[in-house]
């Protein structure tokens, strides 16, 4: 294969490798960014004696994002348990928030 026609077959191909890096890159940043927010939430909340709630939930359903896409790419059981146990956080985080802001609890 000739170099022209490597070239003409890469442009013809419509994902951009750079991009795919650069945006790999950028998830791994929120992954570590959105951990770090987490836990400072947490850790605010708990020390001024506020409820975890909200956090939690939120941090379920990034859990859930997060290990569903590793699944459907490599069908890791274990990804698939992280995406059901972020379910359960999220869905049970919820309804304790609503019920809180509801004044139920």
């Amino acid at each position: 294969m000739e170099k022209e026609e490597i070239l003409a077959r890469s442009r013809e191909e419509k994902e951009d490798e750079g991009r795919i890096v650069a945006e790999n890159q950028g998830n791994r940043l929120a992954v570590v960014l959105m951990t770090v927010m987490f836990c400072f939430f947490v850790l605010f909340n708990f020390a001024f004696d506020y409820s975890i709630a909200m956090p939690m939930a939120m941090y379920g359903g990034f859990i859930v994002a997060d290990a569903y896409g590793k699944y459907r790419f490599d069908g890791k059981k274990k990804h698939l348990f992280w995406a059901a146990a972020g379910v359960l956080m999220m869905v049970f985080y919820t309804i304790q928030h609503i019920s809180e802001v509801m004044g139920t609890l």
